[in-house]
């Protein structure tokens, strides 16, 4: 996990009121250089826990929608190597995970880097983020 000065020190990990989690590092997928023509955007998502190898978050904004219907779903990928990477925060069982985001869309559907799944994962659009602020986690550490 991620603390508030870069290092992946277990039990490290901040809360929304912290410093967010940026810092210049090696580019993780060459798509992500082109993707800095594409507007950038602040967004809040949380991870829908749907047993498929379909992309698992979604704005938050729509977390009303019955059964997430015709909510659009993304992946989500860090744009370098110290950022933490969002897919590895669910700890199976606790929700909401909610996250604030700094990134850009994918202009077209594609499979993730970072997305592990034991089924084929689905093409969609990815949001490659910049910076990350965690918002509600169950591997936050406590104190």
């Amino acid at each position: 996990m991620l603390s508030s000065n870069g290092s992946t020190a277990p039990g490290n990990m901040k809360k929304e009121t912290d410093k967010t989690f940026t810092k210049s590092a090696p580019i993780l997928n060459p798509r992500v250089q082109t993707s800095k023509k594409l507007q950038t955007v602040t967004i809040t998502v949380s991870y829908a826990a749907i047993a498929c190898g379909c992309p698992q978050w979604f704005e938050t904004k729509f977390k009303k929608e019955k059964f997430l219907n015709n909510v659009t779903r993304f992946y989500l990928e860090p744009t370098n190597k110290k950022l933490v990477n969002a897919n590895d925060l669910w700890d199976g069982q606790t929700l909401p995970l909610t996250l604030k985001l700094v990134g850009r869309f994918s202009k077209d559907n594609e499979l993730p880097k970072t997305y592990m799944t034991k089924s084929t994962p689905e093409k969609a659009k990815i949001f490659w983020y910049d910076k990350i602020i965690i918002i509600s986690a169950s591997k936050i550490a406590k104190g």
